[in-house]
């Protein structure tokens, strides 16, 4: 065989191993994505004023004015029966250790003393060290989690420690720089917010963008509205509590991310702390939704999955929070719509149709998921124009595995059907109306505008630089934790509570063509994995949105009218500092196709290589050309005839018995082959080759782009997507069935047994039954309220049971005998 055709045979076997051996290689890198440190404490470099803990910083620099900003103030923070206790303090100058050092101590969220923490003597000067000092004398230091501290960047001496915050960089900032800075900030917070505790507006919509740097705070007419400062009386106002997050831009972290919100038109600003709030809400939403794979916004309440109720890292957040809240009222709304005592409800009962048993069964899952999002977009700019929310619902005639025996296995699909077709036109509408208006999902509103940006923020990331794009599906909400306390199970519970005897379970016996109707209750679903986009032309623009595309544009410089009723307030970007530049993500890598360009030209470019410089090697060397021939391991040891190649001429070879590999043998016209064994069949060879090759184009399918982040949602028009399988239980739980029952036999009778005593244990009483069902097995003749003397019912004759039972209901305790025949194999 020549040298040509080794070369071929060799690169044709090579190139699926090297295939599969760069899959190897980079599908790790591009994938591997850690959740979080596995130990130890991770820090965040946050602005002043924007964490949940900033706000004891600001409670203790408000409570001792005569900390001078160039001092430290520290906060440490643990949970102590479900009650989270914080601890702050300020640094001291050195030489001031015997003098007794103030720490405020604060519970539940508010101030309760001032500890006077004693050095005796020992160095100690800063805050956080005073803080490890102060909880060893009370015996916490163990239990300490999470702090913040304004000047230092790193914690010790807490084992507990999981997240540690600050917020003025140190290590490589000159002191007079770091002065100037914090005397800033802080000459801001007191002067302009007047020491207000709460969220710096400044810092709203911005981020660490990466473990060491903070973006700068921006300005603009929104923060300066938001911080009580109105150019004029008459320069017209806006209830803030009414704004909501409409635009966003991002021209490069060089520039700054941009944002606008339009609220109500007033004579003057109003609701200045509602509107810190609810921007705080959005602005968390925002990065939430950025951090986490959209596979993860779901919420579930299902009385049969306790432990499904929502991620563990969505939980963490508020907006996990609104999402599970809402979900809860969404069932609570269905359940008042529908309750049989209103006007609405006893309509839509009486409007259902019966099978042929007179049975009505209805089995529904039901969750709000985001619609079409009208939306106009730019190079570098979102305008959010409309983001309306859907409630969905979906006819489940799956069998339940708790219900053996369907209740409604008789009723035909058209009976099933028109149901179905009672509840959209009658309950649906309104269900839509009070998500859409009701101030109970006005939080789930605000969020869910914050995750249609982020859908966009993300899409933009994907594309070029931007300057939050290091958040994407990084999976770390930590920067972003509960505003406020709350627990998934006490909402799971809630509903379990409502469900049981709360507003969307209620039992009803109508009597209606001698049967007696029984209905109940359970419903609902938020899903927000998926948002589909619509993007407006210009006709549709002019039509329906004539001016908020201008007004969203000129917010950041004045207060921009879109109408008489609507304002825009905005702030513009703030351009970023060399430190912050360099930490900015780099550009979204190539794809999938460009790196499989990239391994075959590399390929090709080694082949290449490999048989110039094997050519300059012969000719510099002047070895003669030399041809192979391939035999197996027994022609090599018995001796053969076998073909082989001279160049282009095929001809016989004889390979003397014995040979070994690489062994010279003479052809014909005299020309040297040398011997090849053959260690793997060629069979094998091949079939080895045809696994490889499909491995790898499985392997380049399957793999996920790594210029698109998992999940990129792509703009698409028409009606929203089929919501995630993830966010929807795998058993209907949201079930609505009507139960129908023969008229109850006349009478009053008790299943169970009786005590052999025959006296029953307050709160374990027999249960009531109706007389005609199997289950009952006592009939009661005669009664004795206000007693439990069993021998009352000594000498009726006809009565060989006695029972006496006693209820409690709050304050009322009821006591009665009853005398009673036995029905059935209990009959005497």
């Amino acid at each position: 065989m020549s040298t040509s055709r080794l070369i071929a045979n060799r690169f044709l076997f090579a190139v699926p191993v090297l295939l599969v051996l760069l899959a190897s290689t980079l599908a790790p890198a591009v994938a591997a994505q850690p959740d979080a440190p596995a130990s130890g404490v991770t820090y965040h470099h946050i602005n002043w004023g924007s964490s949940p803990e900033a706000r004891y910083l600001q409670m203790f620099r408000a409570r001792h004015a005569e900390v001078p900003a160039d001092r430290d103030v520290a906060v440490v923070l643990y949970d102590r029966d479900g009650v989270t206790v914080a601890a702050a303090t300020a640094s001291i100058s050195a030489g001031n250790e015997d003098q007794a050092v103030p720490v405020d101590v604060f519970e539940g969220g508010a101030f309760v003393r001032t500890d006077q923490l004693d050095l005796q003597g020992k160095k100690v000067d800063q805050s956080t060290e005073l803080l490890k000092a102060w909880t060893d004398v009370n015996g916490v230091t163990e239990k300490v989690t999470r702090g913040e501290s304004e000047n230092q960047p790193a914690i010790s001496g807490f084992p507990g420690m999981r997240d540690f915050t600050f917020n003025f960089r140190t290590h490589d900032v000159a002191p007079d720089r770091l002065k100037e800075d914090k005397d800033k900030v802080l000459r801001h917070w007191r002067e302009d917010r007047g020491s207000a505790i709460g969220t710096l507006v400044s810092s709203l919509f911005t981020a660490p963008v990466s473990s060491a740097v903070a973006a700068v705070p921006m300005r603009g007419v929104l923060v300066d509205r938001l911080d009580g400062h109105a150019p004029s009386p008459d320069a017209g106002g806006t209830d803030l509590g009414t704004a909501e997050l409409r635009h966003l831009a991002d021209p490069g972290p060089d520039q700054g991310l941009r944002y606008s919100v339009r609220g109500l038109s007033t004579a003057r600003d109003m609701d200045h702390e509602t509107g810190r709030e609810n921007l705080q809400q959005a602005s968390d939403a925002f990065f939430v939704s950025l951090a986490l794979t959209p596979d993860k916004l779901w919420v579930n309440l299902n009385p049969a999955e306790p432990d499904r109720i929502i991620d563990p890292a969505l939980a963490a957040t508020d907006a996990g929070r609104v999402l599970l809240r809402a979900d809860l009222e969404l069932k609570k709304s269905v359940g008042r719509l529908i309750h049989p005592d209103t006007e609405l409800g006893a309509r839509f009962w009486d409007s259902l149709s019966y099978g042929p048993d007179r049975q009505v069964c209805l089995s529904f899952r039901q969750w709000i998921v985001p619609g079409p999002a009208a939306v106009r977009t730019s190079e570098n700019s979102l305008t959010i124009l409309e983001a309306p929310l859907q409630v969905r619902l979906e006819s489940d005639y799956r069998k339940d595995h708790a219900q053996e025996k369907a209740q409604c296995a008789s009723a035909g699909q058209d009976v099933l059907d028109r149901n179905e077709r009672v509840y959209r036109d009658m309950i649906l509408p309104a269900v839509q109306k009070a998500v859409d208006t009701a101030p109970e999902y006005a939080d789930l509103r605000r969020v869910h505008l914050s995750r249609v940006a982020a859908a966009w923020y993300r899409d933009l990331s994907s594309r070029r630089i931007t300057t939050y794009g290091s958040h994407v599906d990084s999976r770390d909400t930590t920067s972003w934790p509960a505003r406020e306390p709350w627990s998934p199970r006490k909402i799971f519970d809630d509903y379990v509570a409502s469900y049981t005897k709360g507003e969307f379970t209620a039992s009803k016996d109508d009597i209606k063509d001698d049967h007696i109707i029984t209905h109940t209750y359970v419903y609902g679903g938020v899903d927000l994995s998926h948002v589909p986009f619509t993007e407006v032309d210009d006709a549709q623009l002019q039509s329906r949105w004539p001016n908020q595309v201008t007004a969203a544009a000129n917010s950041a410089q004045r207060l921009a009218p879109e109408s008489s009723t609507r304002v825009w307030l905005g702030v513009h970007g703030t351009p970023q500092p060399p430190d912050v530049l360099a930490a900015v993500a780099d550009q979204p890598g190539l794809g999938k196709w460009a790196w499989a360009g990239i391994a075959l030209a590399g390929l090709v470019g080694l082949f290449v290589l490999w048989a110039v410089m094997s050519a300059v090697v012969a000719a510099v060397l002047k070895r003669p050309e030399r041809f192979w021939v391939w035999v197996d391991r027994a022609e090599a040891r018995d001796g053969a005839t076998v073909d082989a190649f001279a160049g282009a001429d095929q001809v016989r070879v004889e390979v003397p018995p014995g040979s070994n590999d690489r062994d010279p043998v003479i052809g014909p016209d005299g020309r040297v082959f040398g011997v090849r064994i053959r260690r793997v069949p060629t069979a094998a060879k091949g079939l080895i080759g045809l696994v490889a090759v499909v491995g790898a184009v499985v392997w380049f399918v399957v793999w996920p782009d790594p210029s698109r982040p998992p999940g990129l949602v792509t703009p698409v028009t028409g009606q929203a997507p089929v919501p995630a399988q993830v966010a929807l239980p795998s058993t209907p739980p949201y079930r609505v069935t009507s139960v129908t029952r023969p008229p109850r036999t006349p009478g009053l009778c008790f299943g169970g047994k009786i005590p052999e005593l025959g006296v029953a244990v307050p709160g374990s009483v027999l249960p009531e039954v109706d007389c005609g069902s199997p289950d009952a097995h006592y009939r009661t003749e005669s009664t004795y309220p206000g007693t439990t003397d069993l021998s009352l019912c000594t000498d009726l004759a006809k009565t060989p049971y006695a029972y006496a039972e006693t209820k409690i209901r709050g304050s009322l305790v009821t006591r009665t005998v009853y005398c009673l025949i036995g029905l059935g194999p209990y009959a005497r």
